[in-house]
């Protein structure tokens, strides 16, 4: 026997419930070979019951419909477009599990979007077991019967028939019958899923995972291709808030510890701050630490920071804006000449000298001066006030106290003055 053959099954996922299949016919995969069954029960053509040989010669288009399936009535045209430019080369046959009966109730309903010249198998107990997949697709047979391809409804063109015809690769890619898939169950929660290969976007945000270290990452798939990840792990909102809207990896809200750019208006500021004492700390990051990951693809990947903000704000019940606001704290001034202060060039660079605790700045912006002393004193907001534009080179002790820090930045002609500062702030409000 020598014959063409491609089937196509639409929504088999809906086919009706409580008949039974008959016979032992096990799936068929890529590579196998179709045997000669017979259709039984057709509608719409000289016999009622045919072999498949009875097709020798022309390729087949097998059909697995349900009359309850919108997609299946809205191929009827593209089925009925194709039995036409093929005459003589192709059969078209749908197939279904309904009776004859649904099947004239169905088109009583649909009318002329129903109406069709193509035969229909009914009451269908045979091939839905060689090609039992669950969504809509197609099985491709070439001329020797051998499986080529199953792919899903979308792949069906008059291009593709003709590479069939021809013997040329369909090149398509598989879809894959999940025999215990079970839709009531979350995706994520399905072991008969390998979800990762089919996901491009995501977010998802867990409760404290107990072994999990509090920390960031950004992470790109080894390809650099295909996906951008952005992911916290155990971390408190406020710190996922930082990175959201000061950027990553360096947060201009920010480190996870430094809070003086963060302004409040909630009624409950404890489910963002974390206790004083540590002994109450892990009780309180059960409560209020989360573990969060969106990915996009690399192409979107600029939109990643603008879909955390959204996710964020959304779970979480706040409103957030980024707004100027006075403050109370320390203003860098310049109190003389300055000459010794610009750089000298080379290398730009900012070292920490632990055994001297002394910070050297060298040929660096004076905004780079104003972010270590935010780090030494950070009681106090700092903002810039010098108008120095060009870079700096700079010694300075670390220290903690106000004095002591004046006393080395005086030797610049610089001074920091204690008063009401404008400065952006981070504002987190309560939704509503």
């Amino acid at each position: 026997m020598k014959f063409t053959i491609i089937l196509a099954s639409t929504a088999a996922l809906f086919f009706s419930e409580g008949l039974q299949a008959q016979g032992n016919s096990k799936p068929l995969k890529i590579g196998e070979v179709l045997p000669d069954l017979t259709i039984s029960k057709l509608m719409n053509y000289p016999a009622t019951e045919v072999p498949l040989s009875h097709f020798a010669g022309k390729a087949l288009l097998l059909e697995f419909c349900n009359v309850y399936c919108s997609k299946c009535t809205e191929m009827i045209p593209q089925m009925e477009a194709l039995q036409k430019r093929f005459a003589g080369k192709l059969q078209v046959i749908r197939i279904t599990r309904n009776t004859r009966q649904q099947v004239k109730d169905w088109q009583s309903r649909y009318g002329s979007k129903a109406a069709m010249t193509l035969p229909m198998a009914v009451e269908d107990s045979t091939f839905i077991q060689l090609f039992p997949v669950k969504l809509p697709h197609h099985a491709w047979i070439d001329s020797r019967g051998v499986v080529r391809a199953i792919t899903q409804q979308t792949n069906i063109s008059e291009e593709r028939i003709r590479q069939l015809l021809a013997g040329e690769p369909l090149n398509l890619p598989e879809v894959q019958y999940l025999e215990n898939f079970d839709p009531k169950k979350p995706l994520y929660a399905d072991s008969s899923l390998n979800l990762q290969q089919y996901v491009q976007y995501h977010s998802v945000f867990t409760g404290y995972i107990n072994g999990i270290n509090s920390k960031v990452g950004y992470t790109i798939d080894p390809s650099g291709k295909h996906y951008t990840r952005l992911a916290f792990y155990n971390t408190p909102v406020k710190n996922m808030l930082k990175y959201a809207f000061g950027g990553y990896p360096e947060s201009k809200f920010g480190n996870p510890t430094d809070d003086r750019m963060l302004i409040f208006e909630v009624q409950d500021k404890s489910r963002f701050i974390p206790p004083a004492d540590e002994a109450e700390r892990a009780a309180w990051d059960w409560e209020n630490a989360w573990c969060y990951e969106v990915q996009v693809p690399a192409k979107h990947r600029r939109g990643l920071q603008e879909l955390m903000q959204q996710d964020l704000c959304r779970y979480f019940g706040v409103k957030v804006a980024v707004e100027k606001r006075k403050v109370t704290g320390l203003a860098l001034q310049g109190i003389g000449v300055y000459d010794s202060l610009l750089t000298r060039g080379g290398k730009t660079q900012t070292i920490y000298n632990s055994l001297s605790q002394t910070y050297q700045l060298k040929n660096v912006p004076a905004q780079k001066l104003v972010s270590t002393l935010k780090g030494m004193l950070e009681k106090y907001m700092v903002v810039d006030e010098t108008g120095i534009r060009e870079n700096i080179d700079m010694q300075l002790p670390r220290s903690e106290n106000l004095d002591e820090v004046n006393k080395s930045l005086k030797r610049y002609g610089l001074w920091l003055i204690v008063k009401e500062v404008e400065a952006e702030m981070l504002v987190i409000r309560d939704e509503g």
